[in-house]
């Protein structure tokens, strides 16, 4: 059945329910529904007294319903086909990753800090982590609050090696492999670039980390 996910609540004073209402609500259902979106969404109207109007002839709708501001016109029965325009604003929400509880910067983010819930799609953007799995694992850069939505800027891998820990410097060439011994010289996760000193010649080269242990230098 379309749009069996979804459900409309209307924000107002009392809870009112009348046939072109519901109307509008099949209607933003079965738009948002086409669009194979499993979301849910609210209505406000401008006018609360607009959800009482009564005696109509015929409604206009638009052709598509979009988060935010929206507009219908009515037109009445008895009224020398008077029209009048109802005005709503449409809040769309996705369910996604929420924080749970307080995180601090540094905190490596657990299944248990993060619940599933309705967002507000005008928190939501093209950055947004839509996944727990995106989240869990790396380490969280900002403060987090609970209720906070997560974006790729707030995480990043957690870091495997730390500044001032021994390492191997590894240079590989071809079918020559060479070790020397190092020292970090900066936090790093698996893949990035660090500083390392190189304690036999007490140079600072640049060097990809491998894991918690080693590093590379990668010639170009």
């Amino acid at each position: 059945m379309p749009g069996r996910n979804l459900f409309l609540f209307f924000v107002f004073c009392a809870t009112l329910t009348f046939c072109w209402v519901d109307e509008l609500y099949n209607k933003i259902q079965h738009d948002l529904a086409e669009q194979g979106q499993t979301v849910t969404f609210s209505v406000k109207f401008l006018n609360p007294a607009d959800a009482k109007i009564t005696n109509i002839e015929n409604i206009e709708y638009p052709g598509k319903f979009y988060p935010g501001y929206n507009k219908l016109f009515i037109r009445f029965k008895d009224k020398d086909s008077l029209q009048k325009k109802v005005e709503f604003n449409l809040n769309i929400f996705e369910k996604v990753p929420v924080v749970k509880s307080e995180l601090s910067p540094g905190a490596r983010i657990k299944t248990e800090n993060l619940n599933m819930d309705w967002v507000s799609r005008q928190k939501i953007n093209q950055f947004t982590i839509k996944d727990k799995n995106e989240a869990v694992g790396y380490m969280l850069k900002f403060f987090k609050k609970p209720g906070d939505v997560l974006y790729r800027s707030d995480i990043k891998p957690e870091d495997v090696i730390k500044n001032n820990d021994p390492c191997t410097i590894v240079l590989k060439y071809q079918e020559i492999s060479i070790t020397m011994p190092g020292v970090a010289l900066k936090n790093g996760s698996v893949g990035s670039k660090i500083k390392v000193l190189n304690t036999s010649t007490q140079k600072v080269i640049d060097a990809f980390v491998l894991n918690s242990r080693n590093v590379e230098v990668r010639l170009e």
